[in-house]
């Protein structure tokens, strides 16, 4: 199989396609091809009702494999020990409906095959993300090809105890623990429904957006416009996955944020050793595209200013865009009863105070 790279390459994005399922189709599939233990383990998880033995001959796996005129995203192939053939069309689905009797077609074509003796098993299975979807199976006369839905929720717990199984070779457990990182950003990793609890919990969000929005107003606001100094982009109000922060840029090149980290343990497992996951975190930082000529004399700047100013760490890594940040765990200000939003926005004015000065020194 070629280079992952090299297959990626051929999903560049473009306008009238999203190429999100292919992208993550070939990186899932490189993941198993590099895990011989891992793939075994993905067909039997596939085939759950038959007691495969496996012939020496390691399984076959490809994408966008010509099959009936088509391509489906996944053909796995191969033989148990009696030298019985198996074969597999998956399909994997994200976001994107089927295609017009995508399906049908793919069972049918196995059902002839199978009908030849090309081989002794057929499975079409289809992956989704959400649930069940309507597909043109329904008006499929069934054969002995084997029909198998399931979702990417499914999938993600498989994965899991393939890791936790030592399953995963010591040259790939990088990149796996990245997939499993990737699945989770799209929204594969938790169970498909909300208990009551979480479902009330959805009313307070706009409550505690406000409260959290508050943090980072006042003098904090100040503070930060004064750094800011109206020169290049206005201040925004962001609300991503796991912040919520106000973000400027400095120089065309400097990106200056403050705000509210939501995410601590995912931020804490990244950045450093020290903070408390159950409460969010406070954050200032500045950074800059490592491809970026002002980089290298951003790097020495850092290194100055956090050996002036304890409360501020510095980041010695090129391969993250931040360089320096200051923090607080908002567990910290639990003592505060009488007035909690002023004393945060005081910490952020504070260390503000003490970036704008070492800027206006040095001449950032």
């Amino acid at each position: 199989m070629e280079s992952l790279f090299s297959r990626l390459q051929s999903y560049r994005p473009r306008p009238e396609r999203d190429s999100k399922e292919d992208f993550f189709t070939e990186a899932f599939c490189y993941i198993l091809e590099k895990n011989p233990k891992v793939l075994k383990a993905y067909i039997k998880h596939l085939l759950p009702n038959d007691s495969i033995e496996f012939a020496e001959q390691p399984p076959n796996i490809a994408t966008q494999y010509k099959f009936g005129g088509k391509r489906p995203d996944v053909m796995i192939e191969f033989e148990d020990k009696n030298s019985e053939k198996y074969f597999i069309i998956c399909e994997h689905k994200l976001n994107a409906r089927e295609g017009t009797d995508q399906l049908a077609d793919y069972y049918e074509t196995l059902s002839i095959d199978l009908n030849n003796k090309e081989f002794k098993v057929g499975l079409l299975e289809c992956i989704t993300k959400y649930s069940e979807i309507e597909t043109s199976m329904e008006k499929v006369k069934r054969s002995e090809v084997k029909y198998h839905e399931q979702t990417w929720r499914n999938i993600y717990p498989f994965m899991m105890d393939c890791k936790d199984n030592d399953l995963v070779i010591d040259t790939s457990i990088k990149m796996f623990d990245d997939f499993l990182n990737y699945m989770e950003e799209l929204g594969m990793t938790r169970p498909a429904k909300y208990s009551a609890f979480e479902m009330a919990e959805f009313c307070k969000i706009p409550k505690l957006l406000q409260i959290l929005d508050e943090c980072i107003d006042g003098e904090a606001r100040e503070e930060f416009n004064s750094i800011q100094g109206g020169k290049n982009q206005i201040v925004n109000f962001q609300n991503n996955s796991n912040w919520i922060r106000y973000k400027t840029i400095l120089n065309g090149s400097i990106e200056l944020n403050i705000g509210v980290y939501l995410d601590s343990e995912d931020f804490w497992s990244e950045i450093t050793e020290f903070g408390d996951p159950d409460y969010p975190e406070l954050v200032i930082y500045l950074s800059s595209n490592p491809s970026k000529e002002i980089r290298k004399k951003l790097l020495e700047f850092c290194k100055e200013f956090t050996a002036q100013y304890k409360s501020w760490k510095y980041l010695e890594t090129l391969d993250w865009d931040w360089m320096v940040l200051v923090h607080i765990s908002m567990r910290d200000f639990i003592g505060f009863k009488e007035n909690q939003i002023a004393e945060i926005q005081k910490w952020y004015s504070n260390h503000l105070i003490e970036l704008k000065k070492f800027i206006e020194e040095n001449e950032i």
